[in-house]
């Protein structure tokens, strides 16, 4: 029927089940201490812990008025705290998560905000004391950083396991190109649109 040459998916599906055969051949060794600690120091800042930060929010959303409106309910809010007033007291929205945050990185922070000035600003935001109003996402928020845990390197001991699995993906992915290196190089590969492959 000429599938494999005239249906993309039949092609790639027969690619990709070569691709799995290969890849059962080529499980590579398990790596010694030697291999996973000199692995570790090549790329310590990948086992880094970064810093975190621990806090509360006030959520004001821009589904009543707008994200304007949302705004200044924020910063009307932040000057009612600057006097004194009771964060409960302020007529915040309700967030949709939580209220507050434990020792969050800023790629954690990123995934429940996105990335928005809330999630980078976070780790310069004064500690114990309100700031912002901060856009998210969602809509603005007021800040108080109740704590910072600055980053730090693990020891090897503590990154092991991922090391190890690193070790490995790494050395299977060198391995699947390497075999698909010497697959192509016994063929002529050849495109239609006579572009060069």
């Amino acid at each position: 029927m000429g599938l494999d040459r005239d249906d993309e998916i039949v092609r790639r599906r027969i690619a990709q089940k070569v691709q799995f055969l290969r890849e059962d051949l080529a499980i590579p060794a398990e790596p010694t201490e030697t291999e996973l600690r000199r692995f570790f120091e090549a790329r310590k800042l990948r086992y880094a812990q970064p810093p975190r930060t621990t806090f509360r929010h006030l959520y004001f959303s821009p589904d009543a008025g707008g994200a304007a409106t949302a705004r200044t309910r924020a910063e009307a809010a932040l000057a009612r705290l600057g006097g004194g007033a009771a964060p409960d007291s302020l007529g915040a929205d309700p967030f949709p998560d939580r209220e507050t945050y434990v020792a969050l990185s800023r790629d954690e922070a990123a995934r429940v905000f996105g990335r928005s000035p809330l999630a980078q600003g976070l780790e310069q935001a004064p500690p114990g004391r309100w700031s912002g109003p901060f856009r998210s996402g969602y809509g603005w928020h007021l800040v108080r950083v109740e704590a910072r845990y600055p980053g730090a390197l693990n020891a090897f001991a503590e990154a092991r396991e991922q090391v190890r699995s690193d070790f490995l993906a790494e050395a299977q992915a060198a391995a699947n190109a390497k075999a698909l290196a010497d697959m192509k190089a016994r063929y002529a590969v050849e495109r239609r649109d006579g572009a060069r492959p």
